[in-house]
């Protein structure tokens, strides 16, 4: 919007002529259609806030029952890596979701920045946060492997719930993936008509 300076010399203009003299947008979206992708994204992204919070207490359960059960020194540094990862997954998925929208941005920008955001996690930008994950599951498995003592199956139960939760992972955000393209392309179409 164009700022309008005010001399004392002339009378201020009335606020219906300021505004039908402002300068029209590059991308004629209805504002009808923007507040309808703005809270179908916020709508989703609360849901997977609720689904973040609802994984964050159950992991805390699982480790805190973890680190009772184990004592040696190098299970509990594994453990205690592993959940500083989780919450580093969780930080990384938490900022990427919401993130403060640059007040000069045009709704239209905002929306499209953020699908594309989206996107780019999507195709694979999530094995940032596995990164995080692998010190601590490498040590607990160095630990694990060393202090085993029972049947294969309980030693190869916890790496095939990882492989299945990342082939999950996977799956989903391949899927995930073809509706923000889709939905993409479609706030480009609103956007250039």
């Amino acid at each position: 919007m164009e700022e309008v300076a005010v001399s004392p010399e002339t009378p201020p203009r009335d606020i219906e002529t300021l505004w039908r003299d402002q300068t029209r947008e590059s991308d004629p979206v209805t504002l009808e259609q923007i507040h309808l992708l703005a809270r179908k994204f916020d709508r989703r992204s609360r849901g997977r806030l609720i689904l973040a919070g609802g994984g964050l207490a159950v992991n805390a359960f699982v480790y805190g029952q973890l680190w009772q059960m184990l004592h040696d020194a190098l299970s509990r540094t594994g453990l205690a890596l592993t959940l500083a990862g989780v919450l580093m997954c969780g930080y990384l998925g938490f900022s990427a979701h919401f993130r403060q929208r640059d007040p000069a941005q045009t709704a239209g920008a905002y929306l499209r920045l953020q699908l594309q955001s989206s996107l780019r996690r999507a195709r694979g930008g999530w094995l940032v946060s596995l990164a995080a994950l692998l010190p601590g599951l490498v040590i607990l498995e160095v630990a694990t492997l060393r202090n085993f003592h029972g049947p294969l199956w309980a030693l190869l139960f916890p790496q095939i719930l990882l492989v299945l939760m990342v082939a999950f992972v996977i799956v989903n955000s391949r899927r995930a993936a073809r509706r923000l393209e889709q939905e993409l392309a479609r706030l480009d179409q609103l956007l250039k008509t």
